[in-house]
């Protein structure tokens, strides 16, 4: 979930956070697109080259692939003092009259730099074990590549891939943790939702965003969705279409409202699709859409829960009560404007309005908009938080929703998972390295 920027009923921001003597602020929802993009980039550069070294770095006679030292790696080699001959990696203080405060200043900058980075690994190691995590740096990185003309961003991304590709994957699914030390699957959870989702988005926009030269990446993603289709979705007794999960050897008949995305990946992946499946993988989105629309329509807001089961009688709802809380989430929104985009089909705006007037309705507060904590009931209790997503997606995929095609058109632009907007590379423009083009 990303970090709340707003407490908009009791009128507060969230308080920075501190990281030490310096602190960072956390996103404000109020970020212009450009700003919000900077720092994704920044946050994206900071996980990958301080954290994520160990699947990116090659195979040497010091490291093996997954066990790769993290502390030599990731952290600034700095020796203890031996006599008076520095051997650290680098010097933090020149030598002079002084020599012996500033050694021990020294010192205790080594302790605090340690301390600091053994906890930062910690969290990373936790980070990079969900495919969601280190599935979803290509847009970023290949872009930052593209803007610097410095290849080291976009052959760190290929690494991952390239790792990924060689691993055996049960039913042809990637589970949704990875053990970065061994290099072998975690427990055998296969989400298209949480933990997953962006995963398999940045396969199809990888091959988009390369102006559809990535063909390993469009590969990976006709695979992907193949098993997908065949393991995880399937049609209830009512009839409605859904994506389930795959836990520890056996199908959970429940779809979350992050999965909702799915409809319109589907739909943007179609033309492209190997055979004459380009008809039935649009078709299968419009059945996704429907069903996450579904999901919204039998609640007593006209706002969809968190997760919704289709079992034991169930159609689509929300069974336990901490799976019927709204908070202000994109990927219903998301769907309709890409099912829109390639059909034109009024119903989509119609759902969009439905969603529009049910958030400015029940969500809207003095402050801004509020999450909602049981979309089944008719006097409905606020979170108290405005996600930052919901100006950053939710909003702006409303928006497009009801603005015309020309604007950011989908040959021309592919939108991240927190939906920024980046330009197809043309390959005739590219900076990127040369192996980029279809092999």
């Amino acid at each position: 979930m990303t970090t709340p920027a707003l407490l908009p009923v009791s009128g507060r921001r969230i308080p920075p956070l501190s990281l030490g003597a310096s602190s960072i602020p956390h996103h404000r929802a109020t970020l212009r697109l450009s700003e919000k993009f900077i720092l994704l980039l920044i946050l994206s550069a900071f996980i990958t080259l301080c954290f994520g070294a160990f699947f990116f770095l090659p195979d040497s006679s010091k490291h093996k692939r997954f066990d790769l030292g993290l502390e030599d790696v990731l952290i600034p080699h700095i020796d203890s003092d031996k006599g008076d001959k520095n051997t650290g990696g680098f010097l933090i203080h020149g030598l002079g009259h002084d020599q012996h405060r500033h050694r021990e200043e020294e010192e205790q900058l080594r302790n605090k730099i340690r301390a600091d980075h053994e906890r930062a690994l910690e969290e990373a190691k936790e980070k990079l074990k969900k495919s969601r995590e280190f599935g979803t740096l290509h847009l970023e990185f290949v872009h930052l590549t593209y803007l610097t003309g410095n290849p080291v961003y976009y052959n760190k991304v290929m690494h991952i891939r390239k790792l990924l590709q060689k691993m055996d994957r049960p039913n042809g699914l990637y589970p949704n943790y990875l053990n970065p030390r061994t290099g072998r699957w975690g427990q055998h959870h296969t989400s298209v939702g949480g933990l997953g989702d962006s995963f398999y988005e940045y396969l199809l926009k990888a091959w988009l965003v390369s102006d559809r030269t990535d063909i390993d990446a469009r590969n990976m993603y006709d695979n992907a969705i193949e098993a997908i289709e065949k393991h995880l979705i399937r049609k209830s007794n009512g009839g409605l279409t859904f994506i389930g999960e795959w836990k520890n050897g056996h199908l959970e008949r429940k779809m979350g409202h992050l999965t909702c995305f799915a409809g319109g990946m589907l739909a943007l992946g179609a033309d492209g699709s190997p055979g004459d499946k380009a008809g039935h993988y649009l078709q299968l989105g419009a059945e996704i859409a429907h069903t996450c629309h579904e999901s919204y329509d039998r609640t007593v807001l006209k706002l969809g829960p968190e997760a919704f089961k289709f079992d034991g009688g169930a159609e689509a709802v929300a069974v336990r009560q901490n799976e019927k809380y709204y908070i202000l989430r994109p990927e219903v929104i998301e769907t309709y404007w890409y099912m829109w985009r390639f059909t034109h089909d009024p119903k989509y705006r119609n759902w969009g309005w439905e969603a529009a007037q049910a958030i400015d309705k029940y969500c809207r507060v003095s402050g801004g908009f509020s999450g909602l904590k049981d979309v089944y009931s008719s006097a409905p209790a606020y979170d108290d938080v405005q996600q930052s997503f919901f100006l950053a997606e939710t909003l702006k995929y409303l928006y497009l929703l009801f603005s015309s095609d020309d604007l950011l058109p989908l040959d021309n632009w592919v939108f991240n998972t927190e939906a920024h907007p980046l330009p197809v590379i043309r390959t005739a423009n590219s900076t990127l390295p040369g192996n980029h083009v279809a092999r």
